[in-house]
């Protein structure tokens, strides 16, 4: 194992603990602020279909943006979890248990294409838009030919100033937390 995956795989654990101990009033209160942050961001303002994600374990709780009716939203579902590949779909009726029992749309296909944001999780996030996600690369691999803009959310804990990328991960270019909104020059 190289030292770029032993520093992940580090990085990963410590903050995926660190999240976990999050107080759910804590998780609440925050992901308010953050929600509040994203949606005062001009590009999220002009974005008429945004990706987001089922939160699972204390990741930031988006699902608030859905109250926005002047949005179409989409979810990412998992199509080939061996090549780490995802796309997204919009809601349609009801979502079923998915990999790592996280909830997936039974919807209509949304192409890269009608996408004009991307809110993404993560475990870790680098001042420089890096992201530590759970380890397969799925967001990495989606966001590699994406042509519209990628947000990071986290809780401030989560973020930090830098760690070892290598050249599949993909930088973000704006970072949302409950204390600062950063845009990262690309």
């Amino acid at each position: 194992m190289s030292n770029i995956f032993a520093s992940k795989h580090e990085l990963r654990s410590e903050y995926k603990q660190k999240r976990l101990l999050l107080s759910q009033n804590d998780s609440e209160k925050y992901s308010e602020i953050i929600i509040n942050q994203v949606k005062n961001l001009p590009v999220y303002k002009e974005a008429k279909m945004v990706a987001i994600y089922s939160p699972v374990y204390q990741e930031v709780d988006v699902l608030k943006l859905l109250e926005d009716e002047n949005k179409s939203f989409c979810f990412p579902k998992i199509i080939n979890f061996s090549a780490s590949l995802m796309d997204f779909f919009e809601p349609g009726r009801k979502f079923v248990l998915g990999v790592y029992d996280i909830l997936e749309p039974t919807g209509r296909y949304v192409s890269k294409s009608e996408i004009d944001l991307i809110i993404v999780p993560g475990l870790v996030f680098s001042k420089e838009g890096y992201r530590i996600g759970y380890g397969k690369g799925f967001y990495d691999i989606y966001l590699s030919d994406f042509n519209g803009v990628a947000v990071g959310v986290m809780y401030d804990f989560q973020l930090i100033n830098s760690f070892v990328y290598n050249e599949s991960d993909v930088p973000l270019q704006i970072l949302v937390s409950n204390t600062e909104v950063i845009c990262i020059a690309q």
